[in-house]
């Protein structure tokens, strides 16, 4: 995903005939504004344009494009399955016209999750706003990303260890008056919400600002079913095991495996809980450890009841069309890019289960990871 492109979709994207979220009648946004004279004066910036205070204003976050007026607003984070612990926070996120990597700001609001949280939004200091064209230097945007994560010592402050749990695709942008002319019949000055899809012919479109949904989408997946068949031309003998091994076994060996029992025509097994810590290694090469499994079918050779591949005799591996299946387990996401990468690419968070067709990687279905083959001819390499 290009953050650089998402500032420019948002400045200049098509609004599709649907009202900002400051216009009620759906007509043009230059119309009178009648909280253009709210007396609330409650619009404290210090806390980088995010106000923790009184949430019962509602105004319509000044989308007028004449006298702006009070340019605070509220906007309204919709969250489903929710768990204890779970906190959501307003993260500003600055991208420079260069094309460098996006900057994830500390989120300038943290609120204990709840079916619906209320924030009180203001409009943000120098710190976060950027001018999105040097043609119009003088009209500049500020971004923020809802997104949850796990408070684990539950005071409400992300830490680098906490992991995010849910990102969506809407974001509020707060557009700094007055909008340029071309720009009025696309963009509202004020706060605005967007949803962002790059990936759609229409990458963006407005969004109600008063129902922005926040998903759990990055929690993580810690059970996984696997199951099949015999099909090797021999049948399994009174020694014959199947273990689930990490790749890493080839070079340390480890205190315990995922699942180590004896196998017969048929097998079904379930993982529960993520790895332990000594599965992980670097798989790829990239110097990152991962955590990567694989079904191995042994001869308990020296009669220990556990593998040893020292001593014992290892056979075969499970398939899926003949394709050797893997299995990664995806670590949830403690840094905000990554999550917001994985949230857009519905990269699998938790354990996941691949066939492996020379190289690539196709992700297997409930269904088809029940119908594995444990066979000749089928090896993790």
């Amino acid at each position: 995903m290009s953050a650089a492109l998402l500032l420019l979709v948002l400045a200049c994207g098509d609004k599709g005939g649907d009202t900002g979220p400051g216009d009620t009648d759906g007509g043009d946004t230059d119309a009178t504004d009648t909280d253009a004279t709210d007396t609330d004066t409650d619009t404290d910036t210090t806390d980088g344009g995010v106000d923790s205070g009184d949430t019962t204003d509602t105004t319509d976050g000044g989308a007028d494009s004449g006298d702006p007026g009070d340019l605070t607003a509220t906007a309204t984070l919709l969250l489903s399955g929710i768990t204890e612990g779970q906190a959501v926070a307003l993260v500003p996120v600055t991208v420079e016209k260069d094309g460098a990597d996006p900057t994830f700001w500390p989120p300038v609001q943290v609120v204990e999750a709840s079916t619906s949280v209320v924030v009180r939004v203001a409009p943000p200091d120098e710190t976060y706003l950027r001018v999105v064209d040097d043609s119009m230097p003088d009209f500049r945007i500020a971004l923020y990303l809802p997104a949850r994560f796990a408070d684990l010592d539950g005071d409400l402050e992300h830490d680098d260890d906490e992991p995010w749990t849910g990102i969506g695709g809407t974001w509020l942008a707060f557009v700094e008056p007055p909008v340029p002319g071309s720009l009025k019949p696309y963009i509202d000055p004020g706060w605005n919400a967007f949803n962002v899809d790059l990936a759609s012919d229409t990458p963006f479109w407005p969004a109600n600002i008063d129902a922005v949904n926040v998903p759990d989408n990055l929690v993580p997946l810690d059970t996984l079913s696997l199951g099949g068949t015999w099909g090797a031309s021999v049948s399994p003998g009174e020694t014959t095991r199947l273990a689930v091994v990490p790749p890493v076994i080839a070079d340390h060996a480890v205190d315990a495996l995922l699942y180590d029992e004896p196998v017969g025509a048929s097998f079904s097994l379930t993982i529960d809980g993520p790895p332990p810590a000594d599965h992980y290694g670097d798989l790829d090469g990239t110097g990152r450890l991962q955590a990567g499994e694989y079904l191995l079918v042994y001869d308990d050779t020296d009669g220990t009841t556990g593998l040893d591949v020292t001593t014992d005799t290892l056979r075969f591996s499970a398939c899926h069309d003949d394709q050797v299946v893997v299995l990664l387990y995806a670590d949830p996401p403690t840094d905000l890019g990554d999550g917001l990468l994985a949230s857009v690419s519905d990269t699998p968070i938790g354990w996941s289960a691949f066939a492996e067709p020379e190289g690539a990687f196709r992700r297997l279905s409930d269904s088809e990871r029940a119908a594995l083959v444990l066979a000749e001819g089928c090896a993790y390499e």
